[in-house]
């Protein structure tokens, strides 16, 4: 059943300044926000890779554009297409993701939440605290696995091109729209979960007969 013209219209509204809003927060304190998000990709990176160790996690300028660049060295003694991969400080891969996608989700989240018809402020707020765990990590399977997936990437590239490597498959699929199709399911769930969570507390108890 759809909601009613009204409803949908105010919706929409809601959508659209709450995104604008988001965008506007987002390229205003673009550097501080991106900091402020280092130490969460740098845990993400450290959980997801063991065979790396990041030696430098930072957001840099390159032609105009901001990119989040891992430099990395290997950590541990591997064997990869017959080669055999010695732990070495000289050794050094850098790979980089563009900064922008990093604020995507949170962008596209704030608005969907805002957007997405609800009655009271409390249904709001439970429904963005659900949220925010979930966007996070979205985030962390985002960024943090492309730069993982990247640097198994070159290695795999040049060593061993015929190995099937999961984690740049799904940088494939983060970059071909994968963070959207995750931002909107967290919300999905945040938004179920509130609802569900307000239903109950309206539930009165059943009566104990005496």
């Amino acid at each position: 059943m759809l909601p009613p013209p009204e409803l949908l219209r105010r919706a929409l509204l809601r959508l659209l300044l709450t995104a604008l809003a988001a965008a506007a927060i987002a390229l205003a304190w673009h550097d501080a926000l991106l900091q402020a998000a280092l130490p969460l990709l740098r845990a993400g990176v450290a959980a997801l890779d063991t065979n790396y160790r990041t030696v430098e996690l930072s957001i840099r300028t390159i032609d105009g554009e901001s990119v989040i660049e891992r430099v990395a060295t290997p950590s541990r003694v591997r064997e990869i297409g017959g080669h055999v991969i010695f732990p070495d400080e000289q050794s050094r891969l850098s790979t980089r993701a563009s900064a922008g996608i990093l604020l995507q989700p949170a962008i596209l989240g704030a608005a969907l939440l805002a957007g997405w018809p609800w009655r009271r402020w409390r249904e709001l707020a439970l429904r963005c605290l659900f949220a925010m765990p979930l966007l996070a990590l979205v985030m962390i399977l985002d960024v943090p696995m492309m730069l993982v997936g990247f640097v198994w990437f070159e290695e795999v590239k040049a060593l061993d091109p015929d190995r099937f490597v999961p984690m740049v498959t799904w940088a494939d699929f983060m970059n071909a729209g994968g963070r959207f199709v995750l931002t909107v399911a967290a919300v999905v769930v945040a938004v179920a979960a509130a609802r569900r969570l307000l239903e109950r507390a309206a539930t009165p108890e059943p009566a104990i007969a005496p």
